[in-house]
């Protein structure tokens, strides 16, 4: 069970940097997977979940959009690209792959905040995704 999460947690970093390319190049869909493919292969990351994710954030970028700033209270424009990009995988995933624990995605996106962003934005990204958390995953979250 742990190969399936790692493999994901790869495939999240190829997401994170995709989903960032699409925001500041508009790249399609079909670009993105071609251009993503042969490194989530060689890097043993879960494809299908890149394919499906990267698809389905691209279809829900404005109900995502729509939820992130309610959340945070800001609009889009006043976040960091790579926040942005962040709040839109994990908020997505809190919304649409509740066969990932809400825990997941919050640690998942905080961990690529360290990775990929600015300081001040694995607080700003955990804070948002925490509100969306209680909202989409309201029974998981008051259980835990």
């Amino acid at each position: 069970m742990a190969s399936i999460f790692t493999a994901r947690s790869k495939a999240r970093r190829f997401l994170i940097q995709a989903i960032y390319q699409w925001q500041m190049a508009q790249s399609s869909l079909d670009e993105l997977t071609l251009q993503y493919e042969v490194q989530v292969i060689e890097k043993s990351a879960d494809v299908d979940y890149f394919n499906a994710v990267l698809a389905g954030v691209l279809a829900e970028v404005a109900t995502l959009d729509e939820a992130i700033i309610k959340a945070s209270g800001r609009p889009l424009d006043e976040m960091t690209a790579i926040a942005l990009a962040g709040l839109r995988l994990g908020c997505y995933e809190l919304m649409h792959r509740v066969d990932v624990p809400y825990q997941v995605v919050l640690d998942e996106s905080v961990s690529l905040q360290d990775r990929f962003g600015a300081v001040e934005g694995r607080a700003f990204v955990n804070g948002v995704l925490e509100a969306l958390a209680k909202l989409h995953r309201d029974t998981e979250y008051k259980q835990q």
